[in-house]
């Protein structure tokens, strides 16, 4: 998460690289969790939640 708690940064830790920002709808997230296949991110907030792609398209 970013210090303001309201997107997702992906970070490459072998290198300390960020990888990637994922928007969060402007809103401060309470978990996440990796799908098995590491393809995708479910988001949760207090008022919804959703699927982020994190994989190339």
């Amino acid at each position: 998460m970013t210090r303001a708690g309201r997107g997702l940064e992906l970070w490459d830790l072998s290198t300390d690289t960020l990888v990637e920002r994922l928007p969060t709808r402007g809103r401060a997230v309470q978990a996440i969790a990796f799908a098995p296949d590491s393809e995708h991110v479910s988001v949760a907030t207090m008022q919804d939640w959703f699927v982020l792609r994190v994989a190339p398209a």
